[in-house]
């Protein structure tokens, strides 16, 4: 005779195996439905079929996120053997960098991760950091002046959104620096300003102007610029 058993283990617990006597030794057994065929040496004799259950351990998902910059999904309480899915998202200027663990070591690069909850708490970061960002300075007239962008003569930069460069207009001889013309609604006179790269994309303008004199105005003592 074959005996079917299948063992079913409730919420919180996991099966182990099967401890399988009076068929001489006592067999174990961690296969599970289990077909057991009854031995003619155990006829007259009554046979145990036993399923063990043990206590399915869990442990924690901890994903640690910045202030700023995104937010995470998968923190929680799994079962040994579950699967886990992490999701890191990232804010608008911001892209994600990967995960890292206590140490800061890379363990993933993707933003969205499934693996299988192992015997211990796992703990993962979510790292971002601000995308990528140019600013460009237009010139009224390059042979009026010049630009400094953080010391280096230079009208281009590349860094990243949120970014701060100190940005200097020197006139050559014979001119001056007007002003800047940072938006549609935002101007500034002065030589020296700290910026802020707030998009992906930015751009200033900067006007110089000649030095005055009797031939640089007209009726009115409107500056006249080239």
């Amino acid at each position: 005779n074959v005996i079917n058993a299948t063992a079913t283990a409730n919420t919180g617990y996991r099966f182990t195996s099967w401890t399988i006597t009076g068929m001489g030794d006592t067999t174990i057994s961690n296969v599970n439905p289990l077909d057991v065929t009854i031995l003619p040496i155990a006829a007259g004799n009554d046979v145990t079929i036993t399923a063990n259950f043990e206590v399915h351990p869990q442990h924690t998902v901890t994903l640690t996120i910045p202030e700023i910059g995104g937010t995470a999904t998968g923190s929680g309480t799994y079962y040994e053997g579950e699967m886990v899915t992490i999701n890191a998202i990232a804010d608008d200027n911001f892209i994600f960098t990967g995960w890292t663990d206590n140490n800061g070591a890379i363990v993933y690069t993707n933003s969205t991760n499934t693996f299988v909850m192992g015997t211990s708490d796992v703990e993962l970061t979510a790292n971002f950091e601000y995308r990528e960002a140019t600013l460009d300075i237009t010139i009224n007239n390059p042979a009026m002046g010049y630009i400094l962008i953080n010391g280096e003569a230079t009208t281009h930069y590349e860094g990243h959104i949120n970014d701060q460069v100190e940005i200097v207009a020197v006139a050559n001889d014979g001119y001056r620096f007007v002003m800047w013309n940072l938006s549609a609604d935002s101007n500034s006179t002065e030589g020296t300003i700290t910026y802020t790269l707030g998009h992906a994309v930015c751009g200033i303008n900067a006007l110089f102007a000649k030095n005055l004199d009797i031939n640089d105005a007209n009726v009115d003592n409107t500056v006249i610029f080239s």
